[in-house]
């Protein structure tokens, strides 16, 4: 890192976001590439070919009319009768037979998005580990990360601009229903004011269900870096995606970063939805023991990783390397240890 030394006091203020972080964003060891460019945004209009479904979390409604069937009502919410079983389990509680439902009846219809799976070649798949698997954006190189800030493994998109660190683990409190949803939102939005205030903004959330009803969440927002404390003048803005998604035993975050990437969002939601688990039925979950560390594990009252400690942690140690040190005394990681021996940290 001796080359980035040099050049620190000839890179100031948001020279630093454009110059020096470009490049410092891939920091790990890759080892695999994955293939061509693809889109993936949301979409109510069912692509061609296969596609990953997610329904949306908020309730919606539709009344049941003369002749209706859940056939039919699901083609003409959704363009797909195929689906009239996902209308089935969102109203198992008021239709007990899918093929018995009465005119004027209300039932709850959230509305699937779709994701057009990419075309992959050489029947390449994405990720795939002893008891799970997803896919990963075209072009992006799988590996390690390069600093303190630990993860399973990661993914780099070096020609975007973009980073997804990958953070596996077996599922703590189920986030199921409504109820669930706007509590973790709320938990979220406390912490995230409290503890960085304008540091960050843009804060949003997208809440889903995937075909097989486990709950995907995405939130995302900019993280705005005061420079000053790194012996530099101005601020640099990151844009951070972080997608959640709970199998039946595991729970999956994968955090992206960038600063220039324009469809960051897109693509950590296309991993995060594709993420599913291989185990069969009755399998003992290995994965906690299987991780590398998972660090900094900073304790909050939403039920998943904090990844607003896991990117101030990662930038930190990267922004310290760059310039050489920091203004003020101590690390980062010593602040995070110091919150832990006071009981405010896992």
């Amino acid at each position: 890192m001796a080359w980035r030394r040099r050049r620190r006091n000839k890179i100031l203020g948001r020279q630093i976001g454009a110059a020096v972080l470009a490049g410092a964003l891939f920091l790990g060891s890759p080892y695999s590439v994955v293939q061509a460019k693809e889109d993936f945004a949301l979409s109510h209009e069912k692509p061609e070919g296969e596609a990953y479904v997610l329904f949306s979390a908020k309730d919606e409604t539709c009344e049941v009319g003369k002749g209706d069937s859940l056939w039919k009502i699901a083609e003409r919410l959704w363009g797909d009768g195929r689906l009239y079983g996902k209308l089935y389990e969102q109203n198992q509680d008021t239709v007990t037979d899918p093929n018995l439902i009465l005119p004027g009846q209300i039932l709850q219809s959230a509305s699937p998005f779709y994701i057009r799976k990419q075309q992959k070649a050489n029947g390449a798949i994405g990720i795939q580990m002893g008891q799970y698997q997803f896919d990963t954006p075209p072009g992006c190189t799988v590996g390690v990360l390069g600093n303190e800030s630990g993860a399973n493994f990661a993914l780099f998109g070096a020609e975007e601009g973009y980073d997804i660190a990958c953070l596996v683990r077996e599922k703590e409190e189920a986030l199921d229903g409504p109820e669930a949803y706007d509590a973790w939102e709320k938990a979220v939005r406390a912490y995230a004011e409290e503890t960085y205030g304008e540091a960050v903004q843009n804060l949003r959330f997208e809440q889903y269900l995937s075909e097989k009803g486990e709950p995907v969440w995405l939130y995302s927002y900019t993280y705005v870096i005061d420079l000053s404390v790194y012996q530099a003048e101005g601020s640099t803005q990151i844009d951070v995606s972080v997608g959640l998604k709970q199998s039946r035993k595991m729970q999956a975050e994968f955090v992206g970063f960038s600063i220039k990437a324009q469809e960051l969002d897109n693509m950590v939601r296309y991993v995060t939805a594709s993420f599913e688990e291989t185990m069969a039925e009755g399998d003992v979950c290995r994965v906690n023991e299987q991780n590398m560390q998972i660090y900094p594990s900073v304790a909050w009252e939403a039920s998943s990783f904090n990844a607003f400690a896991w990117v101030e942690q990662y930038f930190d140690d990267m922004l310290t390397e760059i310039t050489g040190g920091r203004d003020e005394e101590g690390s980062r990681k010593e602040t995070i240890l110091k919150r832990m021996r006071e009981g405010k940290g896992a």
